[in-house]
């Protein structure tokens, strides 16, 4: 019984440390609309932001040409009761309902919605019949892996090795003979 605790109890952590590392390296490029209509400026401690909402029955379109899953954060200058956003994607209609999360200066932030772009489309519409609503396309960037480089001066042959250590730092240190013949690679 005691094992199965046990057992439980790494498991969990060994998945919520990997999903920590996970979501350590996502990060997200503001998208700009093709046809934005008003804008605000929501003031956070983290920033600030511009939001934008449509022309009165109109959608805004966004170019996601060549993009895997984009983020849509919403905020609202009052709280709806059944708030909700349409997703037009090459012509069909995905109704997204939104969670509130927060309120930040009078402003009710609502839970991003993260959707995966199947198909490669190359223009989404964002539509929402409520005036209140403001929206922010985000792009989902994954960093790529940095190439390991070499070091700049590679010693071949040498008299020898001396290892110092000072502070708990090491350094290597080559030592050089008349008799031993020095070669290196650039």
């Amino acid at each position: 019984m005691i094992y199965r605790k046990t057992a439980l109890v790494f498991l969990m952590s060994l998945i919520s440390m990997l999903a920590l590392a996970a979501t350590e390296n996502i990060r997200y490029k503001p998208l700009e609309f093709v046809n934005p209509g008003n804008r605000r400026l929501l003031k956070t401690a983290a920033g600030n932001y511009y939001y934008f909402r449509a022309l009165p029955e109109k959608s805004m379109t966004i170019s996601v040409n060549g993009m895997e899953s984009i983020q849509i954060r919403s905020i609202s200058t009052v709280q709806v009761r059944k708030p909700q956003v349409i997703i037009i994607i090459n012509k069909n209609r995905t109704t997204y309902d939104l969670k509130q999360t927060a309120t930040v200066n009078g402003w009710y932030l609502y839970e991003s919605t993260d959707i995966t772009l199947i198909g490669k489309p190359d223009k989404i519409e964002i539509l929402c019949y409520d005036r209140e609503f403001y929206f922010r396309v985000y792009e989902r960037i994954v960093p790529k892996p940095r190439p390991q480089t070499l070091p700049n001066l590679q010693i071949v042959e040498h008299g020898g090795v001396m290892q110092m250590n000072h502070n708990s730092s090491s350094s290597e240190y080559y030592s050089f003979e008349p008799g031993h013949n020095l070669r290196f690679n650039l």
